[in-house]
């Protein structure tokens, strides 16, 4: 009888593997495949805020780019493209005080997707104030870019990419 369960359910995983669903990245744990009012509602259950000063919403069209922040976090924000109630892009962007915050941020953040991908990334820019590391995989790219030239800047960019 345990035989005849575990093949069921071995078969259940393998037909649901085998589905032919689109792959969407993940962004903190949640999936950017989620309806973007979803994504909405979860990001100000954590806290965040919408930064009206920023946000350039289109009703009619139902797209737009909406800007959230986080009180007690000036130097972070997140944006969310999205249209037909579908995540197109994440940006998180960081503004430090000095250019070594932002240097080791970047690797930092660059390891560990290094580790959670188990992927190599793409770096067509590697200089000491200006790197940019791709990630690319089945459900999109992300991208991990430092710009230390006024002010040191860091940005991380999850994209969904259409399915070929």
């Amino acid at each position: 009888m345990k035989r005849i369960v575990y093949s069921v359910f071995g078969l259940l995983i393998l037909l649901c593997a085998c589905s032919g669903e689109r792959e969407y990245p993940n962004y903190r744990g949640m999936s950017m495949g989620m309806p973007y009012k979803a994504l909405y509602d979860t990001l100000l259950m954590q806290g965040y805020q919408i930064d009206t000063a920023h946000c350039s919403i289109d009703s009619a069209a139902n797209a737009g780019l909406l800007t959230l922040i986080r009180e007690g976090q000036p130097n972070f924000g997140l944006s969310v493209q999205f249209h037909a109630d579908t995540i197109d892009a994440i940006q998180e962007s960081y503004i430090a005080s000095y250019n070594d915050s932002t240097r080791h941020l970047w690797q930092s953040i660059r390891d560990s997707l290094e580790k959670t991908l188990d992927a190599w990334p793409n770096a067509p820019l590697l200089k000491e104030d200006h790197k940019l590391a791709e990630f690319k995989y089945n459900g999109g790219k992300i991208s991990v870019l430092l710009e230390n030239t006024y002010t040191p800047t860091m940005s991380v960019l999850y994209e969904t990419t259409a399915p070929e």
